[in-house]
């Protein structure tokens, strides 16, 4: 399944973290509570909270998620990505997330960011479900940094998150500059540098299941419905022997 929704986010940070991984094992144990503090921002804040500490109104568009359906043997499977039915079996579902990203546009052209708060960030991408936010991606232009690679980088962003060394996967891949990602407890982490720009994101992992399971959810009782009401068109137009 795949939720869609527009990639923004940033490059300025100033992050907080509370916590450390738990435990002698190679895992990540870090809780939602323990995730990395963005800026002031944190998973799970709601948006007036967020438009307080950035000092701006946190204006929010609803959007739909995406979900890939078909009917085996009575059954609706979700339908792997890339598969040849994949789009064929698109089913889209309003459930209530929002996004706000900045900066915003006009015309198609970003009108830029001037928020005390953010002063240096490019661009800062938030997903909310119930208002409660789940997803913050945010963006930097690495010329600010001088970073010479996304391995410079995820050290950079080890330290000032607080977050495990030597737990990420894809760290080969680094001077790529792949995706690097990491998964704890209560949420993951992506660190990449692409181009001229470095992204780091945090996601609510248990939010990001509870809004694919009730996508499925809603979309199979939208299509059982639908079913239903075919079958009995077919029985009102089926002419009488």
């Amino acid at each position: 399944m795949k939720i869609l929704t527009p990639f923004l986010v940033i490059l300025l940070l100033s992050f907080a973290v509370f916590g450390q991984v738990k435990g002698s094992d190679e895992r990540c144990y870090l809780t939602v509570r323990e995730s990395p503090i963005l800026r002031g921002i944190k998973l799970r804040m709601s948006a007036d909270d967020i438009g307080k500490i950035l000092e701006t109104k946190i204006r929010t568009v609803i959007v739909d998620t995406e979900v890939h359906l078909k009917k085996v043997n009575d059954e609706y499977v979700e339908i792997p990505y890339g598969a040849v039915d994949y789009d064929k079996n698109t089913h889209k579902i309003a459930i209530g997330e929002t996004f706000f990203s900045l900066p915003e546009t006009v015309n198609f052209k970003p009108v830029g960011i001037n928020l005390p708060k953010l002063e240096g960030v490019e661009s800062i991408f938030l997903r909310f479900y119930k208002d409660s936010l789940f997803y913050i991606s945010i963006k930097y232009e690495t010329i600010d940094y001088k970073w010479k690679d996304a391995k410079e980088f995820l050290e950079f962003s080890e330290e000032k998150m607080g977050l495990p060394k030597g737990l990420w996967s894809g760290q080969n891949s680094l001077a790529n500059g792949k995706l690097t990602f990491l998964s704890c407890s209560g949420f993951t982490a992506h660190v990449s540098i692409l181009a001229d720009s470095a992204i780091i994101t945090i996601a609510d992992s248990s939010t990001q299941r509870l809004i694919e399971d009730e996508s499925k959810r809603l979309v199979i009782q939208k299509l059982k419905i639908s079913e239903i009401e075919n079958l009995e068109k077919k029985q009102i137009f089926k002419p009488k022997r």
